[in-house]
């Protein structure tokens, strides 16, 4: 291969991460202005999670995990702040490890959207473990109940939303791992 070769190619993946960073910081604050018929703190869409569910079908574990971090990097310190950063970082890493994990060893037992679910279960589990931390009490965890109701509705609509875009994308050979899609699909 030659130097152009690489280039082009070392250029493509940049853009590709690029756009999909855009789409994911885009869908954020997107989410951020849409009205939700609760104020409870913590309960959210997750908008951003149809690109992570993307990504992992369509990146590198490396650079999924960089998306993931990125993210949460610019929306926390773009809207939220600092103290934010940790809470949606935590969540995020928990969330991607564990819809990860799922699609890649379990997939036959799970629809797309399930994993989804799971994956907002994670997100604020992981945010609770560091609340738990920084207030330094369990109580916290009597909160969780409120968060999985919101997680188990999120959850479903960005995994059925992540399965009709990677369902587009597969038509036109955008997808990298077919084989762990086309068994989440079957269900």
């Amino acid at each position: 291969m030659s130097n152009k070769d690489l280039s082009m190619n070392r250029t493509k993946k940049i853009s590709i991460i690029a756009f999909y960073l855009a789409l994911a910081i885009v869908l954020y604050l997107i989410e951020r202005i849409l009205p939700l018929p609760t104020n409870i703190p913590g309960v959210k869409m997750g908008l951003a999670n149809i690109i992570t569910i993307v990504t992992i079908f369509t990146l590198p574990p490396v650079e999924v995990v960089f998306l993931a971090i990125a993210r949460t990097f610019i929306t926390s310190f773009l809207v939220a702040g600092f103290t934010a950063f940790w809470f949606s970082l935590s969540g995020a890493l928990l969330s991607m490890l564990v819809m990860y994990g799922l699609i890649f060893r379990a997939n036959r037992f799970f629809s797309l959207p399930t994993i989804s679910v799971v994956g907002a279960l994670a997100h604020n589990m992981g945010q609770l473990l560091i609340a738990s931390w920084l207030v330094k009490t369990s109580g916290i965890f009597f909160y969780l109940p409120i968060l999985a109701i919101s997680a188990v509705a999120s959850g479903f609509f960005v995994g059925i939303t992540a399965k009709k875009v990677l369902i587009f994308l597969y038509k036109r050979g955008y997808v990298t791992y077919i084989s762990e899609l086309k068994a989440l699909m079957s269900k």
